[in-house]
């Protein structure tokens, strides 16, 4: 073989070997194109694709392009462009809750702030003209400052705290009310809220509560005598348990209603004379009453608890002939009230009563009152005729002619005697004469006047009476059944004082005699 032969065959076998020699150089220019087009050529055309839908208003696609372009050229600028115009065109559209969404994001960018505030701003009235106040309040927050938003923010809170008063939700109303007690009637809301929230509290029996809302809503219908009323629920409950210290000092505080200055009296004569508080046994008035006994305790509290006016509600529209025997047995309770218990029911010669109809049920309503005398001439007159008769008994314990280590029969005895020399019968029959009033004030009296303040007093010093009523000598006549020291007997101070009066003389023939004695000259 020649020597050009030799060297054109190593060439042929050294060609495959440059060729390896290349595949790496290609394959590095290959992935420098990629890189470029990657990196220029892809992005400039995504880049132009995004200019253009920003350009032609497709500002929420505009956006996602340039997101994804980075900081690619002056897509970071253009992105905070492309989410104005969104915003401008949400917010020209009326769409504000997104156009809030997107200029929140942009901050100060150009007129932002200035566009964020107002749609933050049309976007809660918006949601005030739908009634949604809680959440137009909250963005009305953040513009505090901006326009009227400070006086949109009390209108929203007056109106969300009328909404809750609406569905009786008073607590959350009163909250929300009490951040703008200046706004309008803003005050007349919180009265409002704090007497009905009151009355809640008395629901649920927490007495204080109720009564310290109850004065704070004063002169709100009948928050004045609610107040006072809770107050004394609260003391008849530490009597209950006979915690008397705190009833007593609880009571001092209202001495003016109902029976309070009695109760504090009564706690007196009790220490005094070591006798245990006897409350008077109404038992439980039951709802929807139509019986006589029923009636009877109701007519009772009244008069007891200085509550001239009560509601009986019955949850059905009753028929005519059942409100006609209601009407009855109401008059047969009124005749034994007024017979059994003179010493808190003489000053009440009339029950007024009617029935009506309201949302389905049946109210009969009651009002104690009198012929002879006006609602206030009677007030003043029980409260006079009880001051006296607590006054006799107190006098009686100074003096010592009552102790505490007398039985019952010698304190009845003491009081029949007091009656006989202290006051006189009323042969003129006046009109106060009929009553307790007269007795103690006048010291006049017919038999009425005589029952009615004996049987005070017996109460007062812990003796069990109460009053008969029938007939003698011929004329109406009431007495006095008593319980004295376990045995039931019968006192009429009446016919302890004859007429003519004589001074200190006193019979005692109907002083503690037996049902068989006393039917010779009594008729019942």
């Amino acid at each position: 073989m020649t020597e050009g032969e030799k060297t054109q065959t190593e060439n042929m076998v050294r060609s495959p070997i440059s060729w390896k020699k290349l595949i790496p150089i290609i394959f590095i220019f290959l992935i420098i194109i990629l890189a470029i087009g990657t990196k220029v050529i892809i992005p400039n055309i995504e880049y132009n694709k995004a200019v253009a839908l920003y350009e032609s208003g497709s500002y929420i696609e505009a956006v996602e392009a340039f997101k994804s372009l980075g900081d690619y050229k002056d897509s970071e600028e253009m992105l905070l462009a492309a989410k104005y115009g969104s915003a401008k065109s949400y917010f020209d559209e009326k769409e504000y809750y997104l156009a809030i969404s997107e200029l929140k994001e942009l901050g100060s960018y150009k007129d932002s702030e200035e566009m964020l505030n107002e749609s933050i701003y049309l976007r809660a009235k918006e949601l005030s003209h739908l009634r949604k106040w809680e959440e137009a309040t909250k963005l009305l927050e953040e513009i505090k400052d901006y326009n009227d938003s400070n006086d949109l923010i009390q209108y929203n809170i007056y109106k969300f705290a009328e909404e809750k008063a609406y569905f009786s939700k008073w607590e959350e109303a009163l909250e929300l009310v009490n951040t703008i007690p200046d706004y309008k009637d803003s005050q007349r809301l919180i009265i409002k809220c704090k007497y009905f929230l009151a009355l809640e509290k008395a629901d649920n029996k927490d007495w204080i509560a109720a009564s310290n809302l109850m004065k704070e809503a004063k002169n709100y219908l009948n928050s004045e005598v609610l107040a006072k009323k809770y107050v004394y629920n609260f003391a008849m409950e530490k009597i209950d348990i006979e915690d008397w210290d705190s009833a007593i000092e609880t009571l001092s505080t209202i001495a003016d209603y109902s029976n309070s200055n009695n109760l504090i009296r009564q706690h007196k004569v009790n220490m005094a004379l070591n006798i245990p508080y006897k409350a008077l046994a109404l038992g439980t008035i039951k709802e929807e009453s139509t019986e006589v006994e029923d009636f009877e305790k109701i007519l009772l509290n009244m008069a007891i608890n200085k509550e001239y006016k009560y509601e009986v509600i019955y949850k059905e529209r009753l028929d005519d002939d059942i409100i006609d025997t209601i009407f009855n047995n109401l008059d047969i309770a009124d005749l034994n009230v007024w017979g059994k218990y003179p010493e808190y029911y003489s000053l009440f010669n009339y029950l007024d009563y009617y029935s009506s109809y309201s949302s389905g049920n049946t109210i009969i309503r009651l009002m104690l009152t009198d012929t002879r005398f006006s609602i206030e001439e009677a007030e003043k007159m029980i409260s006079d005729f009880e001051e006296e008769a607590y006054n006799i008994i107190d006098k009686l314990i100074e003096e010592g002619k009552i102790t505490g280590d007398m039985t019952e029969k010698e304190k009845a005895r003491v009081l029949y005697i007091w009656m006989a020399h202290n006051l006189k019968y009323d042969v003129k029959l006046s009109k106060e004469g009929y009553t307790g009033y007269g007795a103690t004030v006048n010291r006049l009296a017919s038999c009425n006047g005589y029952t009615s303040l004996y049987n005070m007093l017996c109460k007062i010093v812990g003796i069990e009476v109460q009053g008969v009523i029938g007939s003698a000598g011929g004329e109406s006549h009431i007495w006095t059944l008593a319980n004295l020291d376990g045995e039931k007997v019968y006192i009429d101070s009446t016919w302890g004082d004859p007429v003519p009066d004589t001074k200190n003389y006193c019979d005692m023939t109907y002083f503690a005699v037996t049902e068989k004695f006393l039917r010779k000259t009594h008729k019942w």
